[in-house]
């Protein structure tokens, strides 16, 4: 099950796909598209994760709203509730959608996603919590863990060097008379 699945036209692809690395990094497990299985059926495929899935997000540009997939996606979360909006572009969401909860990103400055993931975090975060650490979080365990092992490391070599020191010891004794 996915925290989150992302329906868009497939102009927006690159974006999207930059935007789910953001959303994963701050600990939602994202569904989109791109993770398809090769040979499975891609609608059937596409309907079980969009079914699994807690919240779906909708992109909305000039292409996704003449998209009959997206405006499908789209009205079966509403129906369940689970839609979230963003307007990528400066767009006219379909009249039936436009009681979703909806952030606005068309003024989106190109150079950084910043400003568009703030807001969308907030948006996303009060419809589903994200179900993994995020991405800080993740790398501070995975450098709390390397010191624990050094630490480890250091304190069962400080114990061989010592059982070997007291060992020679043992040998030098029972050598000498």
């Amino acid at each position: 099950m996915s925290d989150l699945y992302i329906s868009y036209g497939t102009r927006e692809r690159h974006w999207v796909s930059l935007l789910a690395s953001q959303l994963d990094d701050a600990g939602y497990e994202v569904c989109w598209n791109s993770t398809v299985v090769p040979g499975q059926d891609f609608h059937e495929s596409n309907g079980q994760a969009m079914q699994a899935s807690r919240c779906i997000l909708s992109i909305w540009s000039a292409t996704s709203v003449e998209d009959y997939w997206v405006l499908n996606d789209s009205e079966s979360a509403l129906a369940r509730n689970t839609l979230l909006s963003l307007r990528h572009r400066e767009v006219v969401i379909p009249e039936h959608l436009r009681t979703a909860p909806t952030i606005d990103v068309s003024s989106w400055d190109k150079g950084s996603m910043d400003n568009v993931l703030e807001p969308l975090l907030k948006l996303i975060a009060s419809r589903c919590t994200p179900s993994k650490p995020t991405l800080s979080a993740r790398k501070q365990a995975a450098a709390d863990r390397e010191k624990r092992l050094k630490a480890e490391f250091a304190r069962r070599e400080a114990s061989r060097q010592k059982r070997e020191q007291r060992a020679a010891e043992r040998r030098k004794n029972t050598i000498s008379p």
